[in-house]
């Protein structure tokens, strides 16, 4: 596994950037392309000549650097058109989706559109992250009626005489799945939901592709939902 902390460090002594500024540089470049983190600091590391290798970064990875750093690089260029003049072709920045495309491209359950887009295309992806899964919490404490919260909530509404289900257990297939319900819920909860809600900054959240992986997950776990309602209305 790549050393990120060490390149960070490497890149820092050689271009005496304090921290801020190389995080600045990352948060630029992966709004302007939509890579991960890492990538970034890669791509930066390789355009201040540092080796990758030593750290760690391995081959395929390598190749990938490579290639973003070209295409971050490349200006448009003019190619000719019918009538024999110059076209320009569009620029990376002006075909480069928004906030709201991105977030409209992944269809999320409405619940999480409604608890999370204006955070999301505001820029503030930490928010978004947490209210789409206090979105969650809050609707399974409608659900049951329950006064617990996260962690506890979710053990007890899934829990072996369960307030909420998506099946009638009959099977140990559907057993197995309603248990993966139950921790995926609680680690929801404590993993996702919790950090975000005590802390002012969650630097992983400044990575959008992770953000919008998260607000997926969190619209899977409202589909999960709307199943139990399905079942509880059928029983």
């Amino acid at each position: 596994m790549a050393d990120d902390r060490a390149i960070r460090a490497d890149l820092r002594k050689r271009k005496n950037w304090s921290s801020q500024n190389l995080s600045n540089k990352i948060a630029a470049l992966v709004n302007k392309q939509l890579m991960s983190r890492s990538h970034a600091l890669y791509v930066i590391a390789h355009e201040n000549g540092v080796k990758l290798e030593p750290f760690g970064v391995d081959a395929a990875t390598l190749i990938e650097v490579g290639n973003l750093a070209a295409r971050y690089g490349q200006p448009s260029q003019a190619q000719p058109a019918s009538n024999g003049r110059a076209a320009s072709t569009p620029s990376a920045a002006a075909t480069k989706s928004t906030p709201a495309s991105r977030f409209a491209s992944r269809d999320l359950h409405p619940r999480v559109s409604r608890a999370s887009r204006k955070a999301y295309t505001s820029g503030l992806q930490q928010e978004a992250v947490r209210s789409a899964f206090q979105s969650v919490n809050n609707r399974v404490k409608r659900l049951t009626g329950s006064s617990r919260d996260g962690r506890d909530l979710m053990g007890w509404a899934f829990s072996d005489s369960p307030q909420l289900q998506v099946s009638d257990l009959a099977t140990e297939s559907t057993q197995n799945e309603h248990q993966g319900i139950r921790f995926m819920m609680q680690g929801a909860m404590t993993g996702i939901r919790n950090p975000r809600a005590h802390e002012d900054h969650w630097e992983l959240d400044d990575d959008p592709i992770q953000v919008l992986e998260l607000l997926g997950f969190a619209s899977f776990l409202h589909r999960c939902l709307d199943r139990c309602e399905s079942y509880a209305a059928t029983s």
